[in-house]
């Protein structure tokens, strides 16, 4: 069947076809069990967010580069990145956070496009921001943009991103803002607190083994599996991924 697959572009495209979905129902649960289940209490810790925001970037690359381009289009996604002083906040959280606003600029993006995502320092605080050159918001689906459920892309989406993303900012004292112009731009904002605590810095010399270990990976999210096994991989490890 992988062989046929290989020689028959039409078979091919059917089966990419089927991992997107499958991916996209897998995201869709992930939002949903989050808003079902009460917020876990996560540890604050000092976080420099230029480095959640590298780390979600190449998180979602399977979104934005490859599953795009399996569909014929282009998508870009630029990092502006400031020397900004490190906030008090929850690693996982944040780049949840991150992860739904990055997915919600490219699905805004049937066409292709760039996705900006910048840092910046304003005033005590620290802010990040994602802008799409996408479909835009009218005014009246930018009022109801943080209600649960609301969406408007239609099946297989379930409409709690922007809420969850919403929620994890005020977690961490913080605030999310939308700005968008109809068929244009959209820049969704999470201002964060800087804080004076210092992020600890990187071990000089990290112990590294001598040679790669074999290591399975299992998970039934497809991406998830790529992703760790690829990131495993250039580590010099053998990885079996199931």
């Amino acid at each position: 069947m992988l062989t046929n697959a290989q020689h028959d572009p039409a078979l091919s495209n059917e089966l990419r076809e089927i991992e997107i979905a499958a991916r996209t129902a897998a995201e869709s649960l992930r939002r949903i069990q989050d808003y079902s289940s009460p917020p876990v209490e996560q540890e604050m810790v000092p976080l420099d967010l230029n480095t959640v925001v590298n780390e979600t970037v190449q998180l979602t690359r399977y979104r934005w580069r490859d599953d795009a381009e399996a569909s014929g289009i282009v998508i870009d996604v630029i990092r502006d990145l400031a020397d900004v002083p490190p906030v008090l906040g929850s690693r996982a959280e944040l780049r949840d956070a991150l992860v739904e606003l990055i997915l919600n600029a490219v699905e805004a993006m049937p066409l292709g496009g760039v996705v900006t995502v910048r840092t910046e320092r304003l005033g005590d605080g620290v802010r990040v921001s994602v802008t799409d050159i996408g479909e835009g918001m009218e005014p009246a689906t930018r009022t109801r943009a943080f209600d649960s459920f609301f969406t408007t892309k239609g099946a297989g989406h379930v409409g709690l991103g922007l809420q969850l993303a919403s929620e994890i900012a005020t977690r961490h004292r913080g605030s999310l803002q939308i700005e968008s112009t109809p068929a244009r731009v959209t820049m969704v904002t999470v201002s964060l607190p800087a804080t004076n605590v210092r992020t600890a810095a990187p071990a000089m010399n990290p112990t590294v083994p001598e040679r790669g270990m074999k290591i399975l990976v299992v998970d039934d999210d497809p991406s998830l599996r790529e992703i760790a096994g690829k990131s495993l991989a250039l580590h010099g490890h053998q990885v079996v991924t199931a």
